[in-house]
């Protein structure tokens, strides 16, 4: 039993470990416009392509992170650098693919397969 329980607890590590080796994708739209607050999903980089970010993430050592910038009526999104955010209002960032789109509620799989295997070593051992 306790065999089964390291096998799967490495399994949901090295699946995290993998999902987040591939390069960073964000939502990209940096002209502020109406445009850029409500179609955005079909604009999308790389952000190790990135020209700006990823050359001063390249000299500075900075990670790179996905942002949504709004401004009244008007957002920009894309990646920037590490701490673009700090001391600005509306001003969000993150490090996961497409997390600067809207808000978003969906549960990633790392999550539904951490639950699913809890669940079941506890139905194993209660």
């Amino acid at each position: 039993m306790n065999k089964l329980i390291i096998l799967g607890v490495l399994s949901c590590v090295l699946f995290a470990t993998l999902q987040s080796a591939s390069a960073l994708k964000c939502y990209d739209c940096k002209v502020p416009n109406q445009e850029c607050l409500l179609n955005y999903q079909d604009k999308q980089t790389d952000c190790d392509n990135e020209l700006i970010s990823g050359a001063i993430s390249t000299v500075t050592g900075q990670k790179k992170v996905c942002v949504k910038y709004a401004a009244g009526q008007f957002s920009v999104r894309g990646c920037f650098i590490e701490g673009f955010c700090d001391n600005k209002e509306h001003c969000s960032s993150c490090d996961t693919d497409l997390c600067n789109g809207a808000e978003n509620k969906m549960i990633s799989s790392v999550t539904i397969i951490t639950s699913a295997l809890f669940i079941f070593l506890c139905k194993l051992f209660y």
